[in-house]
């Protein structure tokens, strides 16, 4: 990738997360909770969300958690068993790509997916179901950022202790 590139997509990204920040902290405040951020991210996108955790053999160690727009709901899917700072902040990335517009609506219901399917980490690796450096570096950071903006009683001690190990201000 060229120098020009990498600026043009470091530049994208900052003017998409700017726009989708400046609309949740406009609907929701400088600091919400997840069920705020749950139910904004339903206005958005006009549909329900559904959030499952899930034990998924054939995802990688890496993927904690996927989404995927189906006919009837927005699903996400979170590793079972992952401790809650691991999830809060799978349940912000994958909230973002959702809100991004990341994803292609499938024709299956909830219920035919839960049914039939299950993305195997070759589907994860050669994107057919999501997998570019755009859209990634979008949820990534939007996923800091949300996560930066909720309420703090959903974080708990063990949180707290991540947080700070890794150098942030835990408030």
């Amino acid at each position: 990738m060229t120098k020009h590139e990498n600026s043009f997509i470091y530049t994208s990204v900052n003017t998409e997360v700017t726009h989708l920040m400046r609309g949740i902290h406009t609907f929701l405040g400088k600091r919400f909770s997840l069920n705020e951020l749950y139910l904004y991210t339903e206005c958005c996108r006009q549909r329900p969300l559904v959030i499952e955790d899930h034990a998924h053999s054939s995802l990688s160690p890496e993927v904690n958690g996927y989404s995927i727009a189906l006919a009837d709901v927005d699903y996400i899917a979170i590793r079972l068993g992952i401790n809650s700072f691991l999830r809060i902040t799978t349940i912000a990335h994958e909230i973002g790509h959702l809100l991004a517009g990341h994803h292609l609506t499938h024709n299956e219901t909830l219920k035919q997916f839960q049914r039939h399917y299950c993305p195997t980490e070759a589907q994860f690796r050669d994107g057919s179901v999501l997998n570019n450096l755009y859209c990634e570096s979008v949820a990534n950071l939007l996923e800091t950022l949300i996560v930066e903006s909720l309420d703090t009683a959903i974080i708990d001690d063990s949180t707290q202790q991540v947080w700070t190990y890794f150098g942030g201000e835990y408030r």
